[in-house]
């Protein structure tokens, strides 16, 4: 996270998660122990950097009433999708007192990868579009974890060795070996 100085202090903290994933639920845990004051935490959606148009708050949250430490859940602007290839996410915190009665303990977000959504055209001769399977079969293609198994085709009722399962698994779980 990065102090914001100027007025009330704050921290922003950019949000990193993979294209096309579907956050469910974003929650706070914070103390706020002057029911007097309040906290915000907001989540930005911002255009890629450099920033050229403002950021839009998809989602503020408030400890108003708060006297302790409570979890603090959006309530709205959730589920939405995240898209890299043509915005950045931020979360800030506020604390309005300035003083330690506030505090942002941590930020949760309940997340789902999806499957991309299928291409208008099929990658395989042997896998037409509306196939069983079809955005599945695209998606790992697309991704790099599978390819085809000769001529155009994807050879979809072949068996499968152990061996091809080992790389499809390393490949889709991004594993390697590190001395």
């Amino acid at each position: 996270m990065r102090y914001i100085s100027g007025g009330y202090p704050a921290l922003a903290a950019g949000v990193l998660l993979p294209s096309g994933t579907l956050v469910e639920l974003i929650s706070f845990g914070i103390c706020d122990e002057d029911p007097a004051t309040d906290i915000q935490v907001r989540f930005w959606e911002c255009p890629l950097l450099p920033l050229t148009a403002a950021c839009t708050p998809t989602i503020l949250l408030s400890s108003a009433g708060l006297d302790g430490c409570d979890y603090v859940a959006a309530v709205g602007g959730v589920p939405f999708v995240i898209d890299n290839a043509t915005k950045t996410y931020v979360i800030e915190f506020n604390s309005f007192s300035g003083d330690a009665t506030q505090r942002l303990d941590h930020v949760r977000l309940n997340t789902r990868l999806q499957v991309s959504p299928a291409p208008a055209v099929a990658t395989f001769s042997d896998v037409p579009v509306g196939a069983f399977a079809f955005q599945h079969i695209e998606a790992l293609a697309a991704s790099g974890i599978t390819a085809e198994c000769g001529g155009g085709n994807f050879c979809p009722d072949s068996p499968l060795t152990r061996a091809q399962m080992a790389v499809f698994l390393a490949k889709a779980l991004g594993l390697h070996w590190a001395p």
